[in-house]
């Protein structure tokens, strides 16, 4: 994103760092909740929005789930161009594996290594291209030269092609998830403590913005140097780094994908379940009913991949989906009120569908983006205006949440 459009791409990541803010506020209410997943908190509405809102986390993270597919396909193509595709599909093969043998505790414990791998990687490449470059100063002031005939790229927020309803839609739809996504939802109510909860936003709000800044940097590199647009994150760069700094470079964006597949994947089952009531408060009767959710999601995710090998299409449509209709009564329920069912419902639907719609029709190409996004943004103040009228009609305020 950030090679195609210059600075205002670091939107695409950069809504997130104030809904993280705003998520470590939010952090103990969450933490307090008696929820086993996202949907749980939807129970305040009724159990018809629980059960909705289960199935809508479900369908859409099948769609995020299969991006980081596509994505790990990609990137091993590059590497073994007539092996890539296999390749891909066995790795995602071994974490589907992990994550149905070893649930939430192997997705945390295998994060903490992915994650040193990540700023390993990012580190040695952008120190290798700040040192091959002469310095920072220098580097940068070269960057900023060799970018100089396109100015635009070097235009932050907006520039021509995104404008401010892009950069709007842009933040309700990538930014929100990271206020009210099922992945962040299963980290803080699995955290030991509300404390712990509100540390881990405060030091994921910390290390995004680090990895912003070498993700930037990186980026317009490869563009100041005429690199050919990389097709997945930044795996374009390997073949003009040194062999050690590549192989260190394509291991860290490599450990990223896996570290986002198995939490997506644990985060759409744990929703899943709900549906399907395979969860109880008996830990391990629990566990031995969501195996073998875990291994048909999993590969359902394997399937929408290979059918549908669209990275960016499928994660903007899924996301899309899930922010226009979860995020308003999801927020709306961690504030301590009940709306009507129906009126909630209709919310719901209206949001997720209005929102879903508008995303798909602009990657089919029969919406520009500008239309594509009042679209999505009508959707969102479709659901806020229907679930505002249900909790004016509903009980009110609820002190109870959980399933």
């Amino acid at each position: 994103m950030i090679w195609r459009q210059g600075l205002s791409g670091l939107a695409f990541l950069g809504v997130g760092v104030p809904a993280l803010l705003l998520l470590a506020w939010l952090a103990p209410r969450i933490r307090a909740s008696r929820a086993w997943a996202l949907s749980d908190l939807l129970a305040v509405h009724g159990g018809r929005a629980r059960d909705l809102g289960a199935v809508v986390v479900s369908l859409a993270w099948l769609g995020v789930l299969a991006a980081q597919v596509v994505a790990l396909s990609s990137a091993a193509e590059l590497i073994l161009p007539q092996m890539g595709r296999p390749l891909a599909f066995t790795s995602s093969g071994v974490v589907l594996v992990v994550v149905t043998l070893g649930g939430q505790r192997a997705v945390l414990r295998t994060d903490r290594s992915e994650l040193a791998l990540l700023f390993l990687g990012l580190g040695a490449a952008v120190t290798w291209a700040l040192v091959s470059g002469g310095g920072p100063a220098a580097s940068l002031g070269g960057i900023a030269e060799r970018l100089s005939g396109s100015p635009e790229l070097l235009r932050f927020p907006l520039r021509e092609g995104f404008g401010i309803e892009a950069l709007l839609a842009l933040g309700l739809v990538v930014g929100l998830p990271y206020l009210s996504g099922p992945d962040m939802y299963g980290r803080l109510l699995s955290s030991e403590s509300p404390a712990a909860a509100r540390r881990a936003c405060f030091l994921a709000v910390g290390g995004l913005i680090v990895a912003l800044a070498m993700l930037v940097y990186l980026a317009l590199w490869a563009r100041a140097h005429q690199l050919s647009a990389p097709p997945v994150m930044l795996f374009g760069l390997i073949p003009s780094l040194p062999p050690l700094v590549g192989l260190l470079l394509f291991v860290a964006l490599l450990a990223a994908i896996m570290s986002s597949a198995d939490t997506v994947l644990f985060s759409g089952v744990t929703n899943l379940a709900r549906i399907a009531r395979t969860t109880s408060h008996h830990e391990s009767a629990s566990r031995w009913r969501l195996r073998p959710l875990v291994a048909l999601y999993g590969l359902a995710g394997i399937g929408v991949a290979w059918l549908a090998p669209d990275l960016i299409s499928s994660l903007l449509v899924g996301y899309s989906l899930f922010t226009g209709a979860l995020v308003v009564p999801v927020l709306v329920s961690l504030f301590g009120y009940r709306g009507a069912p129906a009126f909630v419902l209709a919310g719901m639907g209206l949001g997720g569908l209005g929102a879903a719609a508008a995303k798909a029709a602009q990657v089919a190409g029969m919406l520009d983006a500008s239309v594509a996004s009042y679209g999505i943004i009508a959707a969102l103040a479709g659901n806020l205006v229907l679930t505002i009228i249900g909790v004016v009609k509903g009980p009110g305020r609820s002190e109870a949440q959980g399933p």
